[in-house]
C-alpha cells in the first residue's frame, strides 16, 4: 500500500474480510494516512483517497508508472499499429 496507495485482498469469508479491513485501517494509522476500505465481490480494497492531493505522491506515482511502461517496452518492444491519420 505504501508504494501504490492501494491494495486488494482476496478473502474467503466474512471473518477474513473483517480481518483484512482491520489490517488496512491499521496500516493507515501506522503510516499516518487516511484510508478507506471497501468490500466488493468478496475482496477487500484498501486505498488512500487523498493520495492525489499530495504533489510528492503524484510525482512518485507518475515516475513509477513511467518506469513500468519503459520496462514493458524494453521487453516487448513499442506498441505499433496504423497511425490514426493514415488511410487504411
Amino acid at each position: 500500500m505504501k508504494r501504490t496507495g492501494a491494495v486488494v485482498i482476496d478473502c474467503q469469508d466474512d471473518p477474513q474480510r473483517q480481518e483484512a479491513r482491520a489490517a488496512g485501517r491499521l496500516a493507515g494509522r501506522i503510516r499516518s494516512a487516511s484510508v478507506r476500505t471497501l468490500v466488493a465481490e468478496g475482496r477487500v480494497a484498501v486505498f488512500e483517497p487523498d493520495r492525489a492531493q499530495n504533489p510528492l505522491q503524484v510525482r512518485l506515482d507518475e515516475r513509477r508508472a513511467n518506469q513500468a511502461l519503459d520496462e514493458a517496452f524494453r521487453h516487448a518492444g513499442p506498441l505499433t499499429g496504423p497511425c490514426p491519420d493514415e488511410p487504411r
